[in-house]
C-alpha cells in the first residue's frame, strides 16, 4: 500500500537558512552554518579596523571627528611594559626652556641633566606658542617632538612652525582621561588666546567656543608604537586636575613630567593641586620644581626608593 510522503520536521534555523538563501540566490552552500558566516566577517572587519588604526595618528588630515562617538579604541600602556626610568631623589638641574628672548614668557622648566641624548618628547597644549617645542630640538636635539592641541588646526601650526618644523609633528588631539569629546570655552578678553575645558569660570563665555577630541596618555603612546617617552609636557588649562586625579600614576610611559596647574581657575583647585601632588609622592615620583611665585609650573621625576 503506498505510503504518504511524509515531510520532516525542520529547525526554526533550517527555515532562517533557506529564507536567507533565497534571498541571496542561493550563493551560500545549503547547510552552512550562518553563525559562522556572520563570525568570519566580524573577524575580517576587526583586521580591516585594526590595520586603519595601526596607522593612526601618522597622517596629514585631522584625524578625529568630534562627531564619531568612538573613532579610537585605547590601548594601555600596561600592555607595552616598560622597565621605568628611575632618577635619584634631589638629582634634577632646572632649566629654563623656550619662551620670550625679552622676558622668558613661556618658558618651561625641566631636568636638563636628566635628558637622554636625541630625546623622544610629547608636548600637550602648544596654543599659539611652539617656543618650547622648537627649543627642545635645536638645543636637546630631540629626534621628535610629537605637538598635540586640539584647539588650533594643522593651518595654523604650520604657519606658525614655518622654517622650523625640523623633527616637530602635529595632531589635533589633547591629553584626557581616556578618549572623550569636551568642551572648550574663549575668553571675553581677546588678547587672552588659550581655551579652557573647565565651564562656568570667571571671564570666560559660558558657551562652549568649540568642541574636541581627548585621549589618555599612556593610549596615544601605545598607538604611536612608543613604549617610552623621555619627556611628556602637558599644559591642559584645567583638564590637568581630572586627568592626575584619576589616571594612575604608576603606568605612566615616562619618568619625566612638566606639568602647569591653573588651580587660580578651578574651584576647590589649590586643594586638588595638593592632592595630586600627594599621589605623584605615593606613587614614586618627586615633586622635582615648583615655581616660586605662583606655583603653576612643576617638574616631576619618577625616583628610586
Amino acid at each position: 500500500q503506498h505510503q504518504p510522503h511524509q515531510r520532516k520536521a525542520i529547525t526554526q534555523q533550517q527555515r532562517n537558512n533557506m529564507r536567507f538563501q533565497k534571498r541571496t540566490g542561493s550563493l551560500i552552500p545549503r547547510g552552512c552554518n550562518l553563525y559562522l558566516i556572520r563570525s568570519a566577517l566580524i573577524f575580517l572587519l576587526g583586521i580591516i579596523f585594526g590595520t586603519l588604526l595601526s596607522q593612526f595618528p601618522h597622517t596629514d588630515e585631522t584625524f578625529l571627528d568630534p562627531t564619531d562617538p568612538a573613532p579610537i579604541v585605547p590601548v594601555h600602556q600596561e600592555d607595552q611594559p616598560h622597565k621605568p626610568v628611575l632618577y635619584k631623589r634631589g638629582s634634577c638641574k632646572i632649566k629654563m626652556v623656550g619662551g620670550r628672548a625679552k622676558d622668558g614668557y613661556g618658558s618651561w622648566p625641566l631636568c636638563a641633566n636628566l635628558l637622554p641624548p636625541n630625546p623622544l618628547v610629547y608636548s600637550f597644549g602648544i596654543g599659539v606658542d611652539i617656543s618650547f617645542d622648537v627649543a627642545m630640538v635645536n638645543e636637546f636635539g630631540a629626534r621628535d617632538v610629537y605637538c598635540y592641541d586640539p584647539t588650533i588646526t594643522k593651518e595654523t601650526f604650520a604657519e606658525m612652525s614655518k622654517g622650523k618644523e625640523r623633527n616637530l609633528s602635529f595632531y589635533q588631539l589633547g591629553a584626557g582621561i581616556s578618549y572623550d569629546v569636551i568642551h572648550f570655552y574663549k575668553s571675553t578678553n581677546p588678547i587672552i588666546q588659550s581655551l579652557v575645558s573647565t565651564p562656568g569660570l570667571s571671564g570666560y563665555n559660558k558657551e562652549p567656543y568649540l568642541s574636541a577630541a581627548v585621549l589618555d596618555v599612556s593610549s596615544i603612546a601605545a598607538m604611536n608604537k612608543h613604549e617610552w617617552v623621555d619627556l611628556i609636557k602637558i599644559d591642559g588649562e584645567g583638564i590637568e586636575f581630572d586627568i592626575f586625579l584619576q589616571t594612575d600614576l604608576h603606568l605612566l610611559p615616562t619618568s619625566h613630567i612638566l606639568l602647569e596647574f591653573h588651580a587660580r581657575l578651578i574651584d576647590g583647585g589649590w586643594e586638588k593641586q595638593s592632592q595630586i601632588y600627594k599621589r605623584f609622592e605615593e606613587a614614586g615620583w618627586e615633586l622635582a620644581y615648583e615655581q616660586p611665585k605662583n606655583k603653576e609650573e612643576t617638574v616631576f621625576i619618577r625616583v628610586a626608593e
